[in-house]
């Protein structure tokens, strides 16, 4: 819940320091978002933004990928840390690759993936199970 929140603070974040460039926004001789026609702008920019499963995707990846692997590589041992921090980073690539198969079931054809994990398990020659990709 923390990375959700997180996603969503730093996505408005974002909309309101473009805001903040803003001509408009600029001619209000203004610095925050206090008064009325600084807040209009800054929540008429935020209703066309969303936060959703891919904006998380992409900013968890980015934690992974490049500020976690920096910790694990310097300084102090950290040994207990790193084997929990594999433990959650495994469990949460799990939860994350659960919600990726119920992503692709709501854009593809209904009926779809259950063909499609019938098929691979019917003719893979993989030798585990495929129970993960059964919704």
């Amino acid at each position: 819940m923390s990375y959700i929140s997180g996603t969503a603070k730093h996505e408005a974040e974002k909309v309101e320091n473009k805001v903040r460039r803003n001509n408009d926004f600029k001619a209000l001789g203004v610095s925050n978002f206090r008064g009325q026609r600084a807040r209009e702008l800054r929540d008429k920019a935020l209703q066309k933004g969303c936060v959703n499963f891919l904006t998380q995707s992409f900013r968890y990846r980015g934690k992974a990928n490049y500020r976690d692997s920096v910790f694990l590589c310097y300084g102090i041992n950290y040994t207990t840390r790193i084997e929990q921090l594999m433990d959650d980073l495994l469990e949460v690539a799990e939860k994350y690759f659960r919600m990726a198969i119920h992503y692709i079931v709501m854009r593809i054809e209904q009926g779809t993936w259950e063909k499609f994990t019938n098929d691979l398990e019917k003719n893979s020659r993989l030798s585990k199970k495929l129970d993960i990709l059964k919704l």
